[in-house]
């Protein structure tokens, strides 16, 4: 065990897979648990990678998704795609992608943002698919998001962008992760669409 700068302590890695193997063997029924409580802890603890990466060795999509879509944003903004990347990878790979609609709206973002127009757009269409065909509860989760997904995609020209980046901002609430993107979306299109005093 060594600690470490900020007093806490890490086991080394291999004490660390040695004490893993050994609750593989004897109880292998408790291991998702103790790896879904890991997540939770990192989660507290604000470190989203570690966080990520025992949710989806857990086996816990939901847990994995929420985590993923909860930091995305955060990560984006900070420049981390690499990281972001690999999770999305995960999502694509687990066909995930319309289970929750901030992470698949930043997954739209980051891949745009790295140059993967195709993927981008795959995950666009999943968006709007999925806000589509939902209805009730689900549809009013996934609307805002395929408005921002529509504004920022910017297609059908800056009067369609104002247009979606305002309704996406009147849905999504204050304390959505995505808010800040449909204002930002917002300012843009006013700039594009010629009020610049109002943006």
């Amino acid at each position: 065990v060594s600690r470490l700068p900020d007093g806490s302590c890490r086991q080394h890695e291999l004490v660390r897979l040695t004490l893993r193997e050994r609750v593989e063997r004897a109880r292998p029924e408790d291991c998702a648990s103790i790896l879904r409580r890991a997540a939770q802890w990192h989660d507290e603890h604000g470190d989203p990678e570690a966080a990520v990466k025992y949710a989806q060795r857990s086996g816990d999509h939901e847990l994995a998704c929420r985590l993923i879509g909860s930091y995305a944003v955060v990560l984006l903004s900070i420049g981390r795609n690499e990281t972001l990347t690999s999770w999305f990878d995960w999502v694509e790979a687990n066909d995930l992608i319309a289970t929750d609609p901030a992470r698949s709206d930043s997954g739209v973002h980051v891949f745009a943002l790295n140059g993967s127009p195709q993927r981008s757009e795959r995950w666009a269409a999943k968006v709007r698919a999925t806000a589509a065909r939902s209805e009730g509860l689900a549809k009013a989760r996934w609307s805002p998001h395929a408005h921002l997904v529509d504004a920022w995609q910017c297609r059908r020209g800056s009067a369609a962008m104002l247009e979606s980046a305002t309704r996406a901002d009147e849905l999504l609430g204050p304390d959505d992760p995505l808010h800040m993107s449909a204002m930002g979306a917002v300012a843009i299109a006013q700039l594009l669409c010629g009020e610049g005093e109002t943006a």
